[in-house]
């Protein structure tokens, strides 16, 4: 099999497994999680519901990384490459912000928690 065949598939398992993991947090959290969570519920949802738009997006771009000297280069291979180009342009550019938001989620979820356990 070739490479670009197995990551495709290994990237639509990932990601729907991924959507499918998310919405099933995001419904436990709404339904399971009682008074002692209440206060941690939000830092819970922010995290899930941010996985879930970011394997949507992951899922409907494929995005291929492509270096060529110094230059790099991503290309769409997913379902969205056949939506229209400034529709799939806004979503590649979605997913670069969500990228670099992931960094500060993160740090966001350590200091409520500290607030939470400590204050």
């Amino acid at each position: 099999m070739e490479l670009k065949i197995i990551k495709f598939i290994l990237s639509n398992f990932a990601s729907h497994f991924a959507i499918l993991l998310n919405a099933a947090l995001i419904w436990l959290i709404r339904t399971k999680s009682g008074t002692p969570l209440a206060n941690y519920r939000k830092i819970l949802y922010l995290g899930a519901i941010y996985d879930l738009i970011y394997a949507f997006l992951t899922a409907a771009l494929q995005p291929q990384v492509i270096g060529v000297a110094e230059f790099y280069f991503v290309a769409i291979e997913g379902w969205a490459l056949y939506i229209g180009h400034p529709i799939a342009n806004w979503a590649q550019m979605a997913q670069i912000l969500l990228t670099y938001a992931s960094m500060t989620i993160g740090c966001v979820q350590f200091i409520y928690r500290f607030f939470i356990i400590c204050l």
